[in-house]
């Protein structure tokens, strides 16, 4: 029975700044609506718009781009509360979008904050996301940048780090659009196999989620016909916004 079974690692600072972060956001009042996209016509849209401009776009990163400009159109789904009985509406759309990159040589999911999204182009948001993707530039709390209080925060006692998140996202709403974005946006679609829902928890008014495609029948004018159907998740803060304001919000996206 002496031989080790097992083996026993430090948790990064990275995953100790992911643990505060979720455990603040778990303490708000959020909804999640489920709902589907048909995508056929899209994703032949897609691929002809790559063969135009040499360029590798992803349904993602298409999404990302309707999903800024909606939310332009919509101030309320960008809200934050302003102590307690004030809020707070942003112009512009701040939105954290998580990238996939290899910190130390291992694949790691990470934040990158793109400012005024929806003034964007789509090369725009490509070289964005292609930047997020390459560079070492390193995330929250993860203690590999220059000595900055973000760094030091990460070796603060675990509530004392939690007691100043709880106030950048609960008073500071400038500060949290500095750190964090207004709005947050992931895609699981590429790694997904096949239709599902993921639902977040998170801190910010409204977060967007795309599941995985799957073949399905669906009626299109007299026919039933096999459809790339992608599933999504919309979370929103209820007590910043209503059902009726984020089903608006999720039928002007579609269209």
């Amino acid at each position: 029975m002496s031989e080790k079974r097992y083996s026993i690692g430090r948790l990064p600072a990275s995953r100790r700044g992911i643990i505060d972060y979720m455990g603040v956001a778990a303490k708000k009042h959020s909804i999640s609506a489920l709902f589907d996209f048909d995508v056929t016509e899209i994703r032949t849209a897609v691929r002809a718009w790559r063969r135009k401009n040499g360029r590798s776009l992803s349904l993602s990163v298409y999404f990302l781009y309707l999903y800024s400009r909606a939310l332009a159109e919509v101030p309320v789904m960008q809200r934050a509360i302003y102590k307690k009985n004030r809020y707070v509406d942003f112009h512009d759309v701040d939105c954290a979008v998580i990238v996939e990159r290899v910190i130390d040589g291992r694949p790691s999911a990470t934040t990158r904050i793109i400012r005024a999204a929806q003034k964007l182009s789509l090369h725009e948001l490509m070289d964005e996301i292609d930047h997020a993707t390459s560079t070492d530039d390193a995330q929250l709390f993860s203690g590999k940048k220059k000595f900055t209080f973000k760094n030091l925060a990460a070796h603060f006692p675990s509530f004392l780090r939690r007691a100043l998140l709880n106030y950048v996202l609960r008073y500071d709403p400038t500060k949290k659009q500095q750190m964090f974005g207004t709005v947050s946006f992931t895609s699981v679609s590429m790694f997904a196999q096949g239709n599902g829902w993921p639902v977040p928890i998170t801190p910010h008014a409204v977060n967007f989620i795309l599941g995985g495609i799957a073949k399905q029948p669906a009626v299109v004018g007299r026919e039933i016909l096999p459809r790339d159907i992608l599933s999504a998740t919309l979370t929103f803060d209820h007590d910043l916004i209503d059902g009726t304001e984020a089903t608006r919000f999720i039928n002007e996206l579609k269209k």
